[in-house]
């Protein structure tokens, strides 16, 4: 065979063939291996620290509604594909703005509220104090907002300078409520609704039972609503006192008020001191770039928005040694496991449980902001409190908008408790609701028969008619629950515990004045006493201040001052901060410490007194980790590591 001959058509079609699929295959891999490199350098860039601008303003612009910690998307809105109710932390926030007060980058503030949400009072308050705090730092505050709801508007009124579009509008409408009765309904249908109850006051089961608002719920609800209607106005005139002389008018006259101005909801709003200019979007985009320097490329203004600073500020702090643990107690208090939004009692007292047995976490604070729930429940993450107590770690409760009923319940346990000066707490009685569907049933000409072993088998059937024994049972349980829950609170807070049974008509905010001393009208700052007593706030710190001795300075903070108290012995100067947001120092700049407001009062239970929560405690919202990665804790370590080098506390309580 000649080897010089030439190779045959197929031979050399198939090493074609191979040769283009090898060439195909070194290709690919080449691809393949520089996407994996583009991939991990991309990767290692982003991971990198990215530095804030110096001179640039913060924005402040939130989409949502601010809660204490995000609730988890159903799985239905997911499978539809909507986002439902955006949620803000209230603490990101309130920590943004505290960070920027001192931070040499941040020149100015810019509050946008078009996209804030409903959200409860002391919430917008606690926004409110560190926005003041900005302020008194030196930079400016600038607000706008192309129309501002009841709740924009108190976000916005906080700022040196605050805008509205010429055909937007300022709509105060006051605070109101109107349930819905369906008494009328079930009488139709022959539902008959079986109620067990105590406590005058407790209004909850009545739309199922009357036709209209019962004169307790109509004088209870009148209290707390035109208390908090006050202490909105107050807000508003403390912020723009230019609009002192219009505001009452504004809002009890408006249909006049607007006739005078043409109709222009926008002028209105000008002519009576509530904002400072019209300006549309772009004239407020230019007003910006105009006074504070435009940004890269000349486009828009110079500033950082909010997410990207607080994540770059918690960037930098380093991580520390001891730590405080927060726990947040959100929504209807139910049993069992359940996600953030709902406050599971086994999920929180698994978290206090958690915190107890860390030993880098030397305090904890328990955020409430529930409107009660389940008594089991509830008395499950009492339980874990008190054995926390017991254990030798402070633990605190901070009040968010509303801490009632079961919120007071698992609050009562604490060395100490703190509500906002809004806050809705206290608790009016326990209830419970059965419904009898026999009579409908019967129209229907369905029946129930049948035996039972004891006349308690089938007791709690709807579709039977209540038998008297079962609902006996009923009406002593409930009434036997709320007497051991006057009974702990007696315990809890060394009071007598027939003191601490309401004599108030119904809730009231923790600020507004009450009906006395004792449990219907505590004083604002009572606290928890060895001697089993009420005494007034005086001037003390550390263990003196249970025992009477000399008076120390003013001032510690609510966990240095509970830690203090459960005797802790450590080195000189030992003690747990409160976790100061960036406050000032009493010592510094001369302000006061605590001081006694003789005329204001808690109303129902007793509480430590009223603050402004993100001074002494941090909203952080931490569920599955102690401490969280994103910063959750380090200040309060900061602060824990300053007090036991001796150094003076900083912030300041209200």
């Amino acid at each position: 065979m000649d080897r010089n001959a030439r190779p045959g058509v197929v031979r050399t079609v198939v090493g074609g063939l191979w040769r283009a699929i090898d060439r195909f295959r070194q290709i690919s891999l080449n691809l393949l291996f520089i996407a994996v490199l583009v991939f991990l350098v991309a990767g290692w860039l982003a991971a990198r620290p990215t530095p804030l601008p110096t001179n640039a303003a913060l924005l402040i612009a939130p989409n949502g509604q601010l809660v204490e910690q995000r609730t988890v998307r159903s799985a239905m809105s997911v499978l539809q594909g909507g986002d439902g109710i955006r949620q803000i932390l209230l603490r990101d926030v309130v920590d943004a703005i505290r960070a920027a007060a001192t931070d040499p980058r941040i020149t100015a503030l810019v509050v946008e509220t078009d996209g804030l949400a409903g959200t409860g009072l002391p919430k917008l308050q606690e926004i409110g104090a560190a926005v003041a705090d900005f302020r008194k730092s030196g930079k400016k505050v600038y607000t706008h907002g192309k129309n501002f709801n009841q709740v924009q508007y108190h976000l916005a009124a906080q700022g040196d300078e605050v805008f509205v579009s010429p055909d937007g509008y300022v709509f105060l409408s006051g605070f109101g409520r109107f349930p819905t009765y369906f008494k009328g309904l079930f009488d139709q249908v022959g539902v008959k609704m079986q109620i067990f109850r105590v406590g005058t006051y407790k209004s909850f089961v009545e739309p199922y039972t009357r036709s209209d608002m019962s004169p307790e719920d109509r004088e209870s609800t009148r209290d707390y609503l035109d208390a908090a209607w006050k202490a909105y106005q107050a807000d508003i005139l403390a912020a723009r006192p230019k609009a002192a002389p219009h505001l009452a008018r504004y809002v009890g006259d408006t249909p006049a008020l607007l006739a005078e101005s043409g109709g222009d909801a926008a002028r209105m709003a000008l002519t009576a001191g509530l904002v400072d200019g019209l300006k549309t979007a772009d004239e407020w985009r230019d007003y910006l770039k105009t006074t504070l320097g435009a940004g890269d490329e000349g486009k828009g203004y110079k500033h950082v928005d909010m997410g990207t600073y607080i994540a770059r500020v918690r960037e930098e702090r380093s991580p520390p040694d001891d730590k405080v643990g927060v726990v947040v107690a959100q929504g209807a208090i139910v049993d069992g496991d359940h996600p953030p939004g709902v406050a599971g009692g086994d999920t929180v007292a698994g978290l206090i449980r958690q915190a107890r047995e860390d030993n880098s976490i030397k305090a904890v604070v328990l955020r409430v902001d529930s409107p009660g729930g389940s008594a089991t429940a509830s008395e499950v993450i009492r339980r874990e409190l008190e054995l926390t107590r017991k254990a030798g770690k402070p633990v605190i409760v901070s009040m968010g908008s509303v801490a009632a009923s079961g919120g007071y319940w698992i609050s009562m346990s604490a060395d100490e408790v703190w509500a906002g000066r809004s806050t809705i707490t206290g608790s009016i009685g326990i209830f419970a609701m059965l419904p009898d569907l026999s009579g409908p049933m019967n129209k229907l000409g369905l029946t129930v028969d049948g035996v039972g072993t004891t006349p308690l088998s089938g007791g709690l059937d709807p579709r039977r008619p209540l038998d008297p024994q079962v609902a006996s049972v009923l009406q002593q349980g409930i009434e036997f629950g709320y007497k051991r829950f006057i009974e702990l609170v007696g315990k809890s807070r060394k009071m007598d515990p027939a003191a601490s049974r309401p004599g108030g008509p119904g809730p009231r905010l923790a600020g507004q004045p009450g009906q006395g001393e004792g449990a219907g009208g505590q004083t604002w700052r009572s606290r928890r006493s060895h001697q089993g007593r009420r005494q007034p706030r005086q001037p003390q710190g550390l263990r003196s201040q249970l025992r009477g001795k000399a008076p120390l300075p003013t001032g510690p903070t609510a966990l240095q001052a509970a830690r203090q108290r459960r005797g802790h012995r450590g080195r000189p100067g030992t003690g747990v901060t409160g976790g100061q947001h960036a406050g000032e120092n009493p010592q510094r700049t001369g302000r006061p410490g605590p001081v006694e407001r003789p005329g204001a009062h808690v109303s129902a239970l007793p509480v430590r007194g009223t603050l402004t929560t993100q001074r002494c405690e941090p909203q952080f919202a931490a569920r599955s980790d102690f401490p969280r990665g994103d910063g959750s804790g380090q200040r309060y370590a900061k602060q824990w590591k300053a007090v036991r080098k001796g150094s003076p506390v900083q912030g300041r309580r209200e």
